[in-house]
């Protein structure tokens, strides 16, 4: 019986992604990544990967659809295949957090007496917790039911999702007139970020570096923070310009009819 050697980064990703039973099309259709960047990652072919902040977005995102620890996986793909960028910061163990349950106190066997009572009460209260139950769904279903509609109305972005284009570090030609434009959002450094699109705020936090965003164009897709050099953008695949150097201030409108003017040349 011959011994193999150790597996390759690449190897790893197609066993884990034929071990989901995914093809590399159904990984790109959930993922917006093209069919050529799988399949670059998994022949190791590294050099055919766009480079920087873009290639770790790729291999975490990879990795995450198959089923594969993200960090742990970047970890190694950088170990086999270094690059440019600062090196990752240590894994941290969890902490625990105010979610977490403490430990369930010791009770003593309640005495029999005791017990008989408990059971009276409980035997009375049910069914009027029941009654109560009832009633108060009852009443208030429907507005429940208005409730989520108002407050979660369905996104006009939605309507375009079977036409989305696959987003990687591939140039690709633009889309058809009325298609969404794919756009992925990386940050390089530590730094506040705003993403407002089609005047929606979808988040506004601070963002770690090598965190991702990925969205769709519909109309126009407004970034605002405190550090436009740590923040990048693809779009269709192709990287775009830089928004200004590390520390400036960050306010860049992307729209439809100028989203071209954004590309790196």
């Amino acid at each position: 019986m011959t011994e193999t050697g150790p597996q390759s980064t690449g190897a790893r990703f197609r066993i884990a992604r034929e071990k989901s039973g995914l093809t590399l099309r159904q990984i790109a259709d959930a993922t917006k990544l093209s069919v050529q960047a799988l399949t670059a990652v998994e022949a190791d072919r590294v050099s055919q990967l766009p480079g920087g902040i873009y290639r770790r977005a790729i291999i975490r995102t990879f990795a995450r659809e198959i089923g594969l620890d993200p960090e742990a996986t970047l970890r190694e793909f950088l170990a086999a295949h270094p690059d440019d960028l600062p090196p990752l910061p240590p894994l941290q163990t969890r902490k625990s957090t105010s979610y977490d349950l403490p430990p369930e106190p010791q009770v003593d066997p309640p005495r029999p007496r005791m017990w008989r009572t408990v059971m009276k009460l409980l035997g009375a209260l049910v069914p009027i917790g029941a009654g109560v139950f009832y009633f108060t769904i009852a009443v208030r279903g429907d507005d429940v039911r208005q409730r989520v509609d108002d407050i979660m109305p369905p996104r006009f972005a939605d309507a375009w999702r079977p036409e989305i284009v696959p987003a990687a570090g591939f140039a690709e030609a633009p889309p058809a007139f009325g298609r969404p434009v794919a756009v992925m959002i990386t940050v390089s450094s530590p730094c506040e970020l705003q993403v407002v699109a089609d005047g929606r705020q979808l988040v506004a936090r601070k963002f770690s570096p090598g965190e991702l965003i990925q969205l769709d164009l519909s109309n126009e897709v407004i970034l605002s923070g405190d550090d436009a050099g740590a923040v990048y953008v693809s779009l269709n695949g192709r990287a775009g310009r830089r928004f200004g150097a590390a520390g400036s201030p960050l306010n860049v409108r992307i729209g439809r009819e100028n989203y071209n003017a954004w590309l790196a040349q």
